[in-house]
């Protein structure tokens, strides 16, 4: 049966998740194969959001020439987002600010939308 993802965002997004790039976002993080990764980087101990970082960072909002403020909030929103989303999939936060091996290894990935994401582990695990 195919889970079905409704944006609710906590209520400090709930404006900004009505605009057209929070769409697109959503859109990506929801994706069947968005979630396979996601579900891959956990099972390897590795933060989320790592695993869509190819993805998100070609969207307009995530440029370097993107408002500072505003980048920061879409990229605290991609945060909220995969928590609801691992909810949803029978996930719970292990451990919040982990920094990305992308971080450490300039070569592979260009212009890194995040430098820390949260790690999450199935419900009923340690």
């Amino acid at each position: 049966m195919k889970k079905q993802y409704v944006c609710s965002p906590s209520p400090q997004f709930k404006a900004l998740s009505k605009e057209e790039e929070a769409q697109q976002i959503w859109k990506i993080l929801t994706l069947p194969e968005s979630i396979v990764k996601v579900k891959v980087a956990t099972y390897l101990r590795r933060p989320a959001l790592e695993a869509l970082t190819p993805e998100l960072q070609n969207l307009d909002v995530f440029q370097p020439t993107t408002d500072k403020k505003r980048r920061d909030q879409y990229k605290q929103m991609c945060g909220n987002f995969m928590s609801k989303i691992m909810e949803i999939e029978g996930y719970k936060i292990k451990q919040k600010g982990v920094k990305l091996a992308y971080i450490e290894d300039k070569e592979l990935i260009k212009n890194p939308i995040f430098v820390t994401a949260t790690r999450f582990t199935l419900k009923g695990e340690k």
